[in-house]
């Protein structure tokens, strides 16, 4: 393993670990080497996957197709022309190579905004357990960006349907195992055959305490409260891509309006 040291030109925090690339990865150009195509687009490789916190967790909730940031970091102690790519909920996953970083820090610098599409995730196999993402660096475009926001819209609000659909399986699960429980509790008989809860309150209180040792009972209410939450956070992430949509559009309506005085 090699670690950057404090005055070299490598953007990573002095001491990280770095993990080394197989001689596969070695052979291969994608994840390597930086290809630019005829749209002067360019296909490379997220730098620093491996030693970033919780870069490696984000990336398993990541697909292809989906949008990251570059963000200059100009208070990088190592590189003031860093560039780092975080997700839309602004989770740094690493870095641009920084061979790339020049070339796009003065754009940045202007106001230009790049943005990059994922390829898609590699690594998570037994030879290569560690995740890295292969991603298309790209100039924002506006009018790409409000052709796609609907599809993106549609595939949030379909998961957030299933979401909600498992959320009353579950409840139904909990419910299901509650109702039975009470019942058993209602005809439980004492030693001389009579029933041994006599009023609604200690049959409550003897299901409540029943139902805390009930291990089918305490995974239903925990599957049921992650995906409460769950749910909760997708519902952000939904309004944050509709108020993102409005907003874009809002901002092509003013362009054209514009253009047009």
């Amino acid at each position: 393993m090699k670690y950057p040291e404090a005055n070299s030109d490598d953007p990573r925090p002095a001491g990280a670990e770095v993990e080394q690339p197989s001689q596969k990865e070695l052979q291969s150009p994608l994840k390597d080497q930086t290809k630019t195509n005829i749209s002067g687009e360019i296909r490379t490789k997220i730098q620093g996957t491996t030693f970033q916190a919780g870069a490696q967790d984000t990336l398993r909730s990541l697909k292809p197709g989906q949008t990251l940031n570059l963000v200059p970091e100009p208070e990088n102690p190592v590189d003031k022309f860093a560039i780092k790519i975080v997700t839309q909920d602004n989770i740094r996953l690493g870095y641009v190579g920084k061979n790339l970083c020049h070339q796009y820090h003065e754009s940045l610098k202007k106001g230009t905004r790049y943005i990059a599409k994922i390829i898609d995730i590699t690594g998570g196999t037994d030879e290569k357990d560690r995740l890295g993402c292969n991603i298309l660096i790209k100039q924002f475009n506006l009018d790409e960006e409000i052709m796609e926001a609907p599809i993106k819209i549609y595939e949030l609000e379909n998961k957030l349907a299933a979401m909600k659909f498992r959320l009353e399986e579950l409840k139904l699960a909990k419910d299901n195992i509650a109702s039975k429980t009470e019942f058993e509790i209602s005809i439980e008989k004492d030693e001389d055959d009579k029933k041994k809860y006599t009023n609604a309150e200690s049959r409550s209180f003897a299901t409540k305490q029943k139902l805390g040792s009930e291990a089918g009972y305490l995974n239903a209410c925990k599957l049921f409260d992650q995906m409460t939450k769950d749910i909760k956070l997708h519902e952000n992430k939904l309004n944050f891509e509709v108020n993102m949509f409005k907003a874009t559009r809002a901002v092509k309506l003013s362009q054209e309006f514009r253009d047009n005085q």
